[in-house]
């Protein structure tokens, strides 16, 4: 095995560990993680670009808005494929796929998160 091979096996198992890469490793595996976020957001975009493009065939004119995508991402696109779904078995377009639930669910977790570092931060501090 390659120089470089070992010392992705290294690299790997320090991520298994929970530990992060130091020096050099640690800028690439920064980089990676900015890469899967790019192709993960492109793929996204992509599935929203498809239903925008091949429901009108249908009949169907969903209404699939690029801040949703970008916020709630698989979650929204399985909101309006579920929503085409219901259309295609009982031919009714009510009700219109959920819009204003992500909103409050983001609020919710948002809210949670902030409570949950308040507490961690303030045990870690030392009250």
């Amino acid at each position: 095995m390659s120089e470089r091979g070992c010392a992705r096996l290294r690299a790997s198992a320090l991520l298994q560990k929970g530990r992060r890469p130091k020096g050099g490793r640690r800028s690439a595996y920064s980089a990676h993680q900015l890469a899967c976020f790019g192709f993960g957001l492109g793929a996204v975009y992509s599935i929203a670009g498809s239903l925008r493009r091949k429901l009108p065939e249908f009949g169907l004119n969903p209404d699939i808005d690029n801040t949703y995508v970008f916020f709630f991402g698989v979650v929204y696109l399985q909101g309006q494929l579920n929503w085409a779904m219901h259309w295609k078995r009982t031919g009714s377009l009510d009700p219109r796929p959920p819009d204003g639930m992500l909103w409050i669910a983001l609020l919710f977790s948002l809210g949670y998160f902030m409570l949950f570092s308040f507490v961690s931060a303030f045990i870690t501090l030392g009250h």
